[in-house]
């Protein structure tokens, strides 16, 4: 089992949804693959997880995207004049992140 952090979007595991910043245990194999696919990273320890305030905002700013339906971040990027080449909700979340930091 590792333990590991839930990245930009949430994920379902096991019949249960984990939104970005929750704490997950998994299976290796399972937690390999998802890191794999950069949905969660593996953390060694809860006590070396400090983050700095640009941090934590820039979580918070995930977790506030992650509640819009991929459409309606759609319509956010077009309001921005971003054109979008990707059509996942975690990469959607990310370019606008990107273009908002380049404000």
């Amino acid at each position: 089992m590792k333990k590991c952090k839930v990245k930009i979007t949430a994920i379902e595991y096991k019949e249960k949804i984990y939104k970005p910043g929750a704490i997950i245990e998994l299976e290796d194999k399972d937690a390999s693959d998802l890191i794999k696919s950069d949905f969660v990273r593996e953390i060694k320890s809860l006590s070396l997880e400090k983050k700095t305030p640009g941090e934590l905002a820039q979580e918070e700013r995930i977790k506030e995207l992650d509640e819009h339906t991929i459409p309606e971040l759609k319509e956010m990027a077009a309001d921005m004049e971003l054109q979008l080449e990707v059509t996942k909700k975690a990469d959607i979340i990310k370019a606008i992140m990107e273009a908002e930091d380049k404000l």
